[in-house]
């Protein structure tokens, strides 16, 4: 059986409105193939049809980490690996990539989130400078921005997103999970320091989503036990998101606001409605989800299915399951799937609304 790895970071609804118009919906789901050499593919699958993204001549190993779609063109946002093992940051704005260009001294560097404010292109990601410290930052318009921590020498961004002109973004020390006891978010280089209740003893901000004017900061805490808490930080206050089982690595990923009801969505197989717990599937701990979507009154879930030996990039739409194909029949390597799109639009695209998560 074909072995699928999946990280969806990305999840996103983009509608356009205009009268008189039909209505499409295009589904993505990004991702790249690994061959049973190793070699990667990057690529996309549009309406579960796989799609192979450019690359370079004599430049097989690349990653792709990240896709918006703006006025009906996609940009996907990731790195090309050289011969010499460099990584090269930038972006394939529809089927042709774009190197974005390195601090001087700098070496390994990807982009892994994409923004478009105003038409300025804001690329969010890393680079490593020459004593290897990791060095988090954007690309806006090609010009490289540092993003400097105030808590830590080096940091990874766990979010980015831009809001009339401000940035909002959270990082946290390099490495997988780090929670401190300080969590917190940046608006713009303004450190938001978020209450920490009594019980707990640290926690971290994984992504910061703005909904209806209110600023909700999503993760976790850690309680005595150092067992991790999901939840989220709506305007400074903390609010527990109860899961029915005990599991170390459960944090919030995605909200999202349908009337007066609130959903969120962890790394299992279900979702919170206004803090019950929902499964989606019948052993939600062998599926993962890890975003969604509300949009015209629809639950777009996206993530993946556990069979055997090997993971089936899966969504869902209003409970009904799609499962997605491998785009190498009969590999039984790994492929790893990053980020998912419903892409919703008119023929005449003159009005254009997002409704987007991203989600690490």
């Amino acid at each position: 059986m074909m072995k699928i790895k999946l990280l969806l970071l990305t999840f996103t609804i983009v509608s356009f409105s205009f009268s008189g118009c039909s209505k499409t919906i295009d589904i993505y789901a990004l991702g790249s193939a690994h061959d049973i050499d190793g070699i990667n593919t990057p690529g996309y699958w549009k309406n579960d049809v796989w799609i192979n993204l450019s690359t370079l001549d004599d430049l097989d190993r690349s990653g792709t980490y990240c896709i918006t779609v703006n006025n009906n063109n996609v940009y996907i946002g990731g790195y090309i690996k050289t011969e010499k093992s460099t990584w090269l940051p930038g972006y394939w704005f529809n089927d042709k990539w774009i190197e974005l260009p390195r601090p001087e001294g700098y070496g390994k560097a990807a982009v892994d989130t994409i923004e478009i404010y105003n038409d300025d292109i804001y690329a969010a990601g890393f680079c490593y400078d020459g004593e290897g410290n990791r060095i988090s930052g954007y690309w806006k318009n090609s010009v490289w921005q540092s993003l400097l921590p105030l808590h830590y020498d080096q940091v990874a961004l766990n979010s980015f997103s831009i809001l009339d002109g401000d940035l909002y973004w959270s990082g946290s020390p390099v490495g997988y999970f780090q929670a401190t006891d300080s969590p917190g978010y940046y608006i713009n280089t303004n450190w938001i320091d978020l209450s920490l209740p009594e019980q707990y003893t640290k926690g971290e901000v994984r992504s910061v989503q703005i909904e209806n004017g209110d600023i909700y900061a999503l993760g976790y805490c850690l309680d005595s036990s150092d067992k991790k808490v999901p939840g989220y930080w709506k305007d400074n206050i903390w609010l527990e998101l109860p899961y029915p089982k005990s599991r170390d690595y459960v944090y919030v990923h995605k909200i999202a606001l349908l009337n007066n009801d609130l959903y969120a969505v962890c790394n299992r197989g279900g979702y919170w409605k206004n803090g019950e717990w929902i499964n989606i599937t019948q052993d939600s701990e062998h599926s993962y989800i890890n975003n969604i979507v509300i949009h015209e009154d629809e639950i777009y879930l996206s993530g993946h299915k556990t069979v055997n030996s090997g993971f089936i990039p899966s969504y869902w739409r209003n409970g009904l399951c799609t499962e997605l194909e491998s785009p190498i029949p009969g590999n039984d390597y790994s492929d790893i799937i990053h980020s998912f799109i419903v892409y919703e639009y008119f023929s005449n695209d003159l009005i254009q609304n997002i409704s987007r998560s991203v989600s690490k």
